[in-house]
């Protein structure tokens, strides 16, 4: 564990250098972001991805606890966005393979889900491919975030909410906390209702013109990206 732990905090500091304050005068960096092929990529831990389907307690029964309650996709605007209660991260905690998206119609792609934490589970994260072309800082960019409402207001600081010229990276998140785990989403310490986001938009410290959440200056182009969810475990 030692030696996992000084790993993680080894990769948490090359991502969170990733992290820095856009200027006008510097050069263009995704915010918070992972190449997995490079050297500070989750792989640097010296185990394998734990994530192997859907997460289930050791000696149990194999059951998946039910979601709680709740009305997915309530108050969405379908001309902004689309959200449908049946495609969602449930369950959150689960190894997937990766499942094809489009942003069509400028619109934002909205998937719910219902977090539930495991002892034993230390971090998650969405890891993500696209075939499309990389894009300049002051277009459209591909933009992630998590919220309590479809396509809602950022849930979770700047630690929850990512820019990329291309949908090529990993966005991580934990229930957990700890000084090696900064830099990292933290997705609450209650059950909830959450929502991850994903569009193309202008970025504010880059595009040339009003940009904010009323003027996202949103392309008419279509997007494709595709997502797994992967955990490790402790």
């Amino acid at each position: 564990m030692l030696f996992r732990q000084h790993s993680l905090i080894f990769t948490i500091a090359m991502w969170t250098s990733a992290c820095v304050a856009p200027s006008h005068n510097t050069a263009f960096k995704d915010t918070c972001s992972v190449e997995r092929d490079s050297a500070s990529s989750i792989e640097t831990i010296e185990d394998e991805d734990d994530s192997g389907g859907q997460f289930t307690e050791p000696n149990d029964s194999g059951d998946i606890t039910e979601p709680q309650a709740t009305v997915y996709c309530e108050g969405n605007d379908p001309a902004l966005a689309n959200c449908d209660p049946d495609v969602n991260f449930d369950p959150w905690i689960a190894g997937t393979g990766e499942v094809h998206y489009w942003i069509r119609d400028k619109k934002t792609e909205v998937f719910p889900f219902t977090t539930e934490d495991h002892p034993d589970v230390w971090f998650g994260y969405l890891q993500m491919t696209s075939p499309e072309v990389a894009r300049e800082p002051t277009e459209d960019l591909f933009h992630v975030w998590f919220s309590e409402t479809p396509n809602g207001p950022l849930y979770g600081g700047a630690d929850c909410e990512w820019y990329f010229t291309r949908a090529e990276r990993d966005v991580f998140w934990t229930f957990k906390s700890g000084e090696e785990l900064e830099g990292i989403c933290h997705l609450g310490a209650v059950s909830q209702t959450l929502y991850v986001n994903f569009e193309t938009r202008c970025h504010p410290d880059y595009y040339e013109g009003p940009c904010d959440d009323d003027n996202k200056q949103k392309s008419d182009r279509v997007y494709q990206f595709d997502v797994a969810r992967r955990y490790r475990l402790y």
